[in-house]
């Protein structure tokens, strides 16, 4: 059901933790929009902040920094963005500050971010 927006962020979060990280984008990027004002019961923008999060760190792990700190910046902006509209609980703050420490940690070890890697949202 196209209008089941908890189906389909299920699915989108599934898709992220299996593995799946392009699929997983694709269903973010459809929901994002249409979820923006309802932050606060879906909290998309962090689902999508945790899957940018995944993406840094397995791209970090392939070798490829530049672009590591890039998705994890997209990463702290998503999340910061989810917290003007919805409450952070406990495990959200400390995967939040979880981000933060790896930007840091890739900002210590003088790493750019590559320009261009993480698509614009519609």
């Amino acid at each position: 059901n196209p209008w089941d927006y908890a189906a389909r962020l299920g699915l989108a979060r599934q898709l992220d933790v299996a593995g799946n990280l392009m699929e997983a984008e694709e269903h973010y990027r459809h929901l994002l929009p249409a979820l923006d004002n309802r932050e606060m019961f879906y909290h998309a923008r962090f689902a999508y902040g945790s899957h940018a999060y995944r993406r840094a760190y397995a791209l970090w792990q392939a070798g490829k920094p530049n672009e590591a700190m890039a998705w994890a910046q997209e990463a702290k902006i998503q999340m910061e963005r989810s917290r003007k509209n919805a409450v952070f609980d406990g495990a959200r703050t400390e995967e939040y500050e979880r981000v933060v420490a790896f930007i840091r940690w890739l900002d210590e070890a003088r790493v750019i971010a590559e320009p261009g890697v993480v698509p614009e949202l519609r």
